[in-house]
């Protein structure tokens, strides 16, 4: 869609999802990629296809360390695919980090299958991002929040929905499926945490946003 699309001040902000065209204002004229999100009558959006670039490298760095570097069994996998989500929901906020982790679960499947595709993992990739956004987006990166984020996500996705995902999949009790991963999951939780407070405790939020928006 490229032609003249004449906005006013308060919808200047919302002129196209998914598709690159022209936007011209009373002030300026655009020509951008924009995904469009709303929120609270907010617009959040990429405005430029370097951070698409950004999140395909995100989403790449994800699907390698998930499927080559790490440990899986059919009921517990410990990777270290975490790390892109995370930043990408520091970078770009929640519901894009949700974004990115539903590609990255797409794009493995469908590059790097192992077993039949089950939508419910995507639902938790999704939700993954989601938590990791809103706890650490523009927030302050302490030791505590990080904790926090961390063991919301275990709890909640790992332990709760993969759990319950992996016990319609195999037919055995979510009680047979829990014990290993809730083992899994104590081993992992300082681990993610350090790793997680390493990658962007020292990052300046405000540096990120100038950036990557």
């Amino acid at each position: 869609m490229d032609g003249k699309l004449p906005l006013d001040e308060k919808s200047e902000m919302i002129c196209g999802v998914i598709f690159a065209f022209r936007c011209h204002s009373k002030e300026h004229h655009l020509f951008m990629w924009l995904i469009v999100i709303f929120k609270n009558e907010e617009v959040l959006y990429l405005k430029t296809t370097r951070n698409f670039i950004y999140m395909g490298v995100l989403i790449s760095m994800e699907v390698v360390l998930t499927r080559f570097f790490s440990i899986q069994t059919p009921i517990v996998r410990i990777s270290f695919g975490f790390i892109p989500i995370i930043i990408a929901s520091v970078m770009f906020g929640p519901v894009l980090g949700g974004i990115t982790a539903v590609f990255s679960d797409l794009l493995g499947m469908i590059l790097f299958p192992k077993g039949a595709y089950f939508p419910g993992f995507t639902l938790s990739a999704f939700l993954s991002g989601i938590i990791y956004g809103i706890m650490l987006y523009k927030k302050p990166k302490t030791v505590l929040r990080i904790i926090i984020a961390v063991s919301i996500t275990i709890i909640f996705i790992d332990l709760g929905l993969n759990t319950y995902w992996l016990s319609i999949i195999t037919g055995k009790g979510v009680v047979a499926l829990f014990i290993p991963r809730f083992i899994k999951s104590i081993v992992m939780l300082p681990i993610q945490s350090l790793l997680i407070y390493s990658f962007i405790k020292y990052i300046p939020q405000e540096k990120l946003i100038m950036k990557f928006k």
